[in-house]
């Protein structure tokens, strides 16, 4: 047990100060319990620090699930990763706001790339825009739905099923289809 009885910054003080090949280890051999190495600050913060080009990694022992940042002084460089390896459930890794909202921000000219097997996106407000897809910076600015592949009749499908679908626009509102253009009203 190491307590200290004075109320300075740096109290308790673990330094290695001698070389370039120093560790400070810290370990439990055979403690099972999900708190078998615990660091707690009850009243304050905790800070995890790393110089640029080298990396702090929260994972578990076999390196294939982990959270990772990658701290450099090479803006191209460095970046923050959340990788599962092995996990196969739909919420193998979840970001979850119980109480609030979800951000996701980049800067403008790059991408936020989403990708996998379906991709679903899903409101649970009962509001107008409920789900919205907007652009408002420039007037070069489009908004594209593709299927390259698709070959049903409804390869890109749009449905109300209680309510109506309006369709407005500014200037021209052009429909190609290289078979039949059918529009039935009941």
């Amino acid at each position: 047990l190491v307590t200290s009885k004075d109320n300075v910054e740096s109290a308790i003080s673990l330094v290695a100060n001698v070389g370039s090949d120093e560790t400070i280890v810290v370990t439990n051999t055979q403690g099972t319990g999900n708190d078998a190495i615990s660091l707690t600050s009850t009243a304050g913060g905790l800070t995890a620090k790393v110089c640029d080009e080298k990396d702090l990694t929260l994972g578990n022992a076999g390196g294939d699930a982990y959270f990772k940042v990658a701290a450099s002084a090479t803006a191209g460089n460095e970046d923050v990763r959340v990788v599962n390896t092995n996990g196969t459930d739909e919420a193998a890794i979840a970001i979850t706001a119980t109480a609030g909202g979800v951000d996701v921000d980049a800067a403008a000219g790059k991408n936020i790339d989403v990708s996998g097997g379906q991709v679903l996106v899903t409101s649970k407000d009962n509001v107008e825009s409920a789900i919205s897809l907007v652009a408002n910076v420039g007037s070069d600015e489009t908004i594209v739905v593709t299927n390259t592949q698709g070959t049903d009749a409804a390869a890109i499908g749009v449905t109300a099923t209680a309510g109506g679908i309006d369709m407005n626009a500014g200037t021209t509102i052009d429909i190609d289809a290289t078979g039949v253009l059918s529009l039935d009203s009941a």
